[in-house]
């Protein structure tokens, strides 16, 4: 990535020193000056593309990170279930924005799905933290700061078929994550309740849930890349599709 924004910027710098077309060997300047002002111009672009660069690499990494250690401070039956309740409380609020604001049917249906079945989850998560009198302290702020970059994405995404990617591709990564929660904690926890319910009910829900979010993400994609054609996709339910080999808890 870093070497794309290193060509990107060299392309915009050698344009900006090309002769106009039928003005001879005249050099285009702006208002402000002449070859120098350019050159420091060329810098500042340079240096800026690196830094979007090196920034989105950066990002990307830092997520995987910030999943992985989630995922490892589930270490008590109380810190699992808080990180659960707060997943489901971010899944709630971003699936009603969707159910408002998605145009895909499926997008919208898959939403309505994740307002349903995560109240439900949250209820019975909340139901299991009162009887072993667990209070809903997460770890540290990581979840919650990932929740709000995802709210605030959702927010400002204004073109339709772009919220319903963004909500979509959320939810693929909010499902992974939740997954890894539930793998890691599962050999933590030590109430015999909260055990069977980690492995009955919340597992088999998230993992369903990643795989028809990856179902409708990979269908998103394909009519993207085929704007203007008819796909033949129906779009107008959530169907569910076989887990694949990260959706399978591993023995």
């Amino acid at each position: 990535m870093r070497e794309t924004h290193v060509a990107e910027a060299h392309t915009f710098c050698a344009f900006q020193a090309m002769p106009r077309e039928g003005v001879g060997r005249r050099w285009i300047f702006s208002d402000e000056g002449g070859p120098m002002h350019r050159t420091r111009q060329c810098q500042r672009t340079l240096f800026f593309l690196l830094v979007g660069g090196l920034g989105a690499c950066a990002s990307s990494g830092s997520n995987a990170a910030r999943s992985a250690g989630l995922a490892a401070s589930a270490t008590s039956d109380e810190r699992i279930l808080a990180i659960l309740h707060r997943s489901d409380v971010g899944e709630i609020s971003a699936g009603m924005v969707a159910q408002e604001r998605a145009t895909d049917p499926a997008v919208k249906a898959f939403a309505m799905m994740m307002v349903t079945e995560h109240t439900r989850l949250d209820e019975e998560g909340n139901r299991l933290a009162q009887k072993i009198h667990a209070a809903a302290t997460l770890p540290d702020s990581t979840l919650p700061g990932i929740l709000s970059s995802d709210s605030a994405a959702l927010r400002l995404t204004t073109e339709a078929a772009a919220f319903d990617r963004t909500y979509i591709a959320q939810q693929v990564a909010a499902h992974q994550r939740t997954l890894e929660v539930v793998d890691a904690g599962l050999p933590n926890a030590k109430d015999a309740e909260v055990k069977a319910a980690l492995e009955s009910q919340v597992r088999p829900a998230v993992a369903r849930h990643l795989a028809q979010a990856r179902q409708i993400q990979s269908r998103l994609a394909g009519s993207t890349a085929t704007r203007g054609r008819t796909t033949g996709t129906s779009a107008g339910s959530v169907t569910e599709s076989p887990a694949d080999s990260s959706t399978t808890k591993k023995p």
